[in-house]
């Protein structure tokens, strides 16, 4: 089975102004990709698990859409002679190589960037002996959060676990939250999350003015 070449249907989206936010911070210092590993086993059939994954995550339009900030406002649009495979790729290791080569593959591939130009996703499948294999997921940011990636890579499996969107705001580790200031309590979560994240590029900022006045540019 192999996977076809899609060209997308879909209409061109106006980019939030958060997910322009992830992207404008993204630089080869301090790249800003989810990335997720996940260790399979009982993987009888390398290509029709390619062909899979390739075609539940293009369930999901983000998937086949590039990223233009060339404009104002930033917009995600269909891209053009889109190719899944293109964003698929096995790394076979040696033999029985011991699990620090797997670890030092892993870790060579997290620096790689992703391609500005195509759907900013890639995977990356480590087969291993006795049919395991691992699987590196990377998406950028501003395609989602890591709550709604988790959520994405969980709906990948035969058993979907539950269903929420791709961009669904996190819940408490606590459990879920009732009463008429429930939504304002996951508001005020999400803020303090962004502020968070806001003083710690303040302190990088700090540490690399000139990186930071280029990205202020």
């Amino acid at each position: 089975m192999t996977a076809k070449r899609t060209t997308p249907t879909i209409t061109t989206e106006w980019m939030a102004s958060v997910d322009r936010a992830w992207l404008q911070m993204d630089t080869p210092g301090n790249p800003m990709v989810v990335s997720a590993l996940i260790h399979l086993e009982g993987v009888a059939d390398l290509s029709a698990l390619s062909d899979e994954l390739c075609r539940r995550l293009l369930q999901h339009p983000r998937f086949s859409q590039c990223a233009d900030d060339r404009h104002t406002p930033a917009r995600w649009r269909p891209c053009e002679n889109f190719e899944p495979r293109q964003h698929l790729r096995v790394h076979t290791l040696p033999g029985h190589a011991p699990l620090s080569e797997l670890r030092r593959a892993i870790a060579d591939e997290l620096v790689q960037t992703l391609d500005p130009q195509r759907p900013l996703w890639h995977l990356t499948l480590f087969p291993r002996p006795h049919h395991k294999l691992s699987l590196l997921f990377r998406a950028h940011h501003a395609m989602g959060d890591g709550i709604g990636f988790m959520q994405l890579l969980l709906e990948l499996g035969d058993a979907r676990v539950v269903q929420r969107p791709l961009s669904a705001p996190a819940r408490r580790a606590d459990g879920e939250r009732h009463g008429p200031l429930a939504p304002l309590i996951l508001k005020l979560a999400a803020i303090d999350a962004a502020l968070q994240l806001l003083d710690q590029k303040w302190r990088w900022s700090r540490r690399h003015p000139a990186e930071a006045l280029q990205q202020l540019r």
